[in-house]
C-alpha cells in the first residue's frame, strides 16, 4: 500500500492503525506491526520530510547517544558496524533511516503531514484523525481503528522568554534547530542554557581558540564520568561474522549497564564507602576548574534529575576562551547580553540551548464522552497514563513514552521495545476481528497502578529538587517522567497484556471473547496433559 502523497489517497483514507511521528518510536512501531502481526494496513504522518526524529533535528557539533550505541537499537535489528560505543548523529540517523527503508515504510508515509486532531467515533470504533499538509495545506481525513502516539515530548524547541530576544542583531538560534550557515570563527558567542545538550557542542565550539563562548548557566548538573570507545575493524568484523557474537556483546553491554550500578551499591554497603553523587562531587571537583565549584556543584540530591554524562565539558572549562556565567539575564539588546548585574556583555551569536516544550500534547484529541486529552492531563497535574501506554476514556488510543516510563540510565529504545510489544498485543484483536472491536484501560486499574506509581516517586529524592521539565504545576509538581522502578520491573509489568484491566466492547466484543475462551482451554489443556506426562513419567523412573 503506497502514500506517495495526498492527491493519490483523496479526502478520506481508511487504515486500521495510525502512527503519528516517524522518530524512533514509530519506526519502531511500524516495523513490530509487521514483523509480528504481518499488518501491512498501517499509514505514519511525519509532520518533517524524513524519518529520524531526534537524531534528524539535533545537529548540533557534537550531537552523540549518551547510551551505548549496542543498547540504543533495536534487539531484532542489531548493527555490528558502529565506530564506537557512544556513536555520532550521523550514524544513529543512517541507522534509523536504513531500517525504514529496509522495511519499505515510506510507502506507508504520510511526510510534511502534521496531525491537528483525533476524535473518537464511538458508534464505529474507530477514530477520525485530521491531518493537514505543512506545505499546502490540504487537509486529510484518515479513518482508523487504533492510533499509537510516537510524537515523543523532547520535540518542539523551547524559547526562553528573555526582554530584547527578537532584536538582537546577530545570529540567534535554538541548538535543535542549528543553522550550520554561521561561522563561530573569531567570534564571541553566547549559550543560553546549560543542559545535556550544551555539554556536548560547548567542547566543539571552544575548539578554535579564536571562539570566545560565554555560557549563560541557571541550575547546575550532576556530571559523570564518561567516555566513547571506538570499535577496531576487527572488532567490527568479529561482530559482523562470527554466529552469535552480536547478541552476546550486546548482553555484555546490558549486564554492565544496569549491573554495575548494582554492584557498587553493594560494595558501598559492605565497605560503607561513599554515594554515586560521592562519585559525581569527587569527579568534577577532578575535572572542572576550582573557580566553578560552588556554583558548578548541584546542592540538590543527584536523584533529582537525570545526570549528565561528560563528553569533555567540565575539561574544556579550563580554557581561557570559555567563561561561564551565572548572573542571570535582564535583557538581550542588539549587540549583546545584559545581566542582573547590569553588566554589557558584547556578542556576536547566540546559541538557544533551553530544552524543549514538555507537558503540552501536540495534537488535540476527544475521547468518549467529549473529554479532551489536555483536560485530563490538566485534571491529573501532568500527563498520566496506565503503564504509561493507555489514558482511561480514550480507546484503542495508544503511546509509546508516555508518561512515567523514563528508566534511570537506561536506554530509551529499550523501553521503547518494551511498550511496543505491548501495544502490539493491544493492538492485535484490533485488526484480526472482523467487527468493530473497543479496547480502554478500566478507571480502577489505571487509579491502582498511578496510585502506587505515586507512592513511588513520593518516596525518592524528588522533595528538595529545583523546578524541571518533567513536573506539573509549572516545574514543581507531580512528576511525570520517571518510571520509579527498575527496568526489569518494566518490562515484567508490561511482558503480558492483563485483559481483566481492560473493557472490551463493540459488536466484535463477542466473537474476541470467545476467541480469549477457547484460547484459555488450550492453554489448560496443554498444562493438564503436561502435568500428567510428567506424573506418569515420575511413576515408570
Amino acid at each position: 500500500m503506497t502514500r506517495a502523497s495526498h492527491e493519490e489517497c483523496g479526502d478520506v483514507v481508511d487504515t486500521q492503525v495510525v502512527i503519528v511521528g516517524g522518530g524512533l518510536g514509530g519506526i519502531s512501531c511500524a516495523i513490530a506491526l509487521k514483523r509480528q502481526l504481518g499488518c501491512g494496513d498501517f499509514l505514519i504522518c511525519e509532520k518533517a520530510g524524513n524519518f529520524g526524529g531526534t537524531w534528524r533535528d539535533n545537529t548540533y557539533p557534537g550531537s552523540a547517544c549518551d547510551t551505548p550505541t549496542h543498547w540504543y537499537s533495536l534487539s531484532t535489528e542489531q548493527n555490528p558496524h558502529w565506530s564506537a560505543s557512544l556513536a555520532p548523529q550521523p550514524e544513529l540517523l543512517a541507522y534509523w533511516q536504513s531500517l525504514a527503508a529496509r522495511y519499505a515504510l515510506h510507502e506507508h508515509t504520510f511526510f510534511h503531514t502534521r496531525v491537528a486532531s483525533a476524535v473518537w467515533d464511538e458508534s464505529a470504533c474507530r477514530w477520525d484523525v485530521d491531518a493537514e499538509d505543512v506545505r499546502t495545506r490540504q487537509r486529510i481525513r484518515i479513518r482508523a481503528k487504533a492510533v499509537v502516539s510516537a510524537t515523543g515530548i523532547l520535540t518542539e524547541p523551547k524559547m526562553p522568554e528573555i526582554e530584547g530576544l527578537e532584536q538582537f542583531g546577530g545570529s540567534c538560534f535554538h541548538s535543535a534547530r542549528w543553522d550550520h550557515g554561521v561561522d563561530f570563527r573569531g567570534k564571541r558567542v553566547a549559550v543560553i542554557g546549560n543542559g545535556a545538550s550544551a555539554a556536548q557542542f560547548v567542547p566543539c565550539l571552544a575548539a578554535d581558540p579564536n571562539t570566545c563562548v560565554i555560557q549563560f548557566c541557571r541550575t547546575p548538573n550532576w556530571f559523570l564520568y564518561s567516555s566513547s570507545d571506538s570499535y577496531s575493524p576487527a572488532r567490527r568484523w568479529i561482530l559482523a561474522h562470527v554466529p552469535l557474537a552480536m547478541r552476546l556483546f550486546r548482553l555484555w553491554v546490558v549486564l554492565v549497564r544496569l549491573g554495575t550500578p548494582v554492584m557498587r551499591d553493594m560494595w558501598r554497603k559492605i565497605t560503607k564507602g561513599g554515594s554515586m553523587q560521592d562519585d559525581a562531587i569527587a569527579y568534577m571537583k577532578r575535572t572542572a576548574p576550582a573557580k566553578y565549584h560552588d556554583k558548578l556543584i548541584p546542592t540538590f540530591p543527584i536523584g533529582c534529575r537525570r545526570p549528565v554524562f561528560d563528553p569533555g565539558y567540565l575539561a574544556c572549562l579550563h580554557q581561557p576562551n570559555v567563561q561561564l556565567n551565572w548572573d542571570g539575564i535582564r535583557e538581550i539588546t542588539t549587540t549583546g547580553i545584559v545581566t542582573n548585574q547590569g553588566d554589557h556583555l558584547l556578542v556576536d551569536a547566540i546559541v538557544l540551548s533551553t530544552g524543549f516544550q514538555t507537558g503540552i500534547y501536540p495534537i488535540s484529541v476527544t475521547g468518549r464522552m467529549g473529554v479532551s486529552l489536555e483536560g485530563f492531563f490538566e485534571s491529573e497535574d501532568g500527563p498520566a497514563a496506565h503503564l504509561g501506554v493507555c489514558v482511561p476514556g480514550f480507546p484503542n488510543c495508544l503511546i509509546i513514552g508516555g508518561p512515567n516510563t523514563v528508566t534511570g540510565n537506561g536506554s530509551a529504545v529499550f523501553t521503547h521495545e518494551i511498550e511496543i510489544n505491548y501495544i502490539v498485543q493491544l493492538i492485535k484483536p484490533l485488526i484480526h476481528t472482523p467487527n468493530p472491536l473497543s479496547i480502554s484501560i478500566r478507571s480502577d486499574a489505571y487509579m491502582q497502578y498511578n496510585s502506587q506509581l505515586r507512592d513511588a516517586l513520593a518516596g525518592n529524592s524528588y522533595t528538595g529538587c529545583p523546578p524541571s521539565w518533567f513536573r506539573g504545576s509549572g516545574g514543581t509538581g507531580r512528576n511525570f517522567s520517571i518510571f520509579p522502578w527498575s527496568h526489569g520491573w518494566f518490562w515484567w509489568l508490561l511482558r503480558n497484556v492483563n485483559w481483566v484491566d481492560y473493557s472490551v466492547e463493540g459488536p466484535g466484543a463477542a466473537v474476541w471473547l470467545k476467541n480469549q475462551e477457547r484460547a484459555r482451554r488450550r492453554r489448560r489443556a496443554l498444562a493438564s496433559v503436561l502435568i500428567v506426562s510428567l506424573v506418569l513419567y515420575r511413576m515408570k523412573t
